[in-house]
């Protein structure tokens, strides 16, 4: 579903995709049985997750850093800000918060992905900080599908 909010006359110079002052964007990940219906809304793992190494991983994905590792694309610059990543469970829907200055093309599905490869205990969470700074995936995680990927908010002030 879409709301609108409110409607306010911007000037000629506004430019809705450099302006924003930052992003929010979730991802919902059933970790529970496969749910057909659901199939293109979220992401089926249906396999159990370890939360808590996912959030410690997380802490160390947020700041100010070069995201090249977690970008697809060549860039002049992969510098980004990452203020939040909350991770949530309900039932058995994960769900992954990011709040951040600028997302670039595949950045929340691969960090997601190196969340998920923390959380089945195929690396440690501190493999998500050396993935960082190496710039370049170390560890080999997957993107994440981009049927659990949605933007949430958009923020001009």
């Amino acid at each position: 579903y879409i709301h609108i909010n409110y409607v306010k006359e911007a000037n000629d110079e506004f430019h809705a995709r450099f302006d924003c002052k930052s992003k929010t964007y979730e991802y919902y990940l059933n970790v529970g049985e496969y749910n057909p219906i659901k199939n293109d809304y979220i992401y089926n793992y249906n396999k159990p997750l370890n939360i808590a190494k996912m959030r410690k991983a997380a802490k160390y994905l947020c700041g100010m850093h070069s995201y090249a590792a977690f970008t697809a694309g060549e860039r002049e610059n992969y510098n980004s800000i990452v203020y939040k990543i909350t991770i949530s469970k309900k039932d058995n829907i994960i769900k992954f918060k990011f709040d951040g200055k600028s997302f670039y093309r595949y950045m929340v599905r691969n960090l997601v992905g190196i969340l998920i490869d923390v959380g089945r205990g195929k690396i440690e969470p501190i493999d998500a900080k050396k993935t960082l700074d190496a710039k370049k995936n170390i560890v080999g995680y997957v993107t994440a599908p981009a049927c659990g990927l949605y933007l949430t908010k958009v923020n001009y002030k």
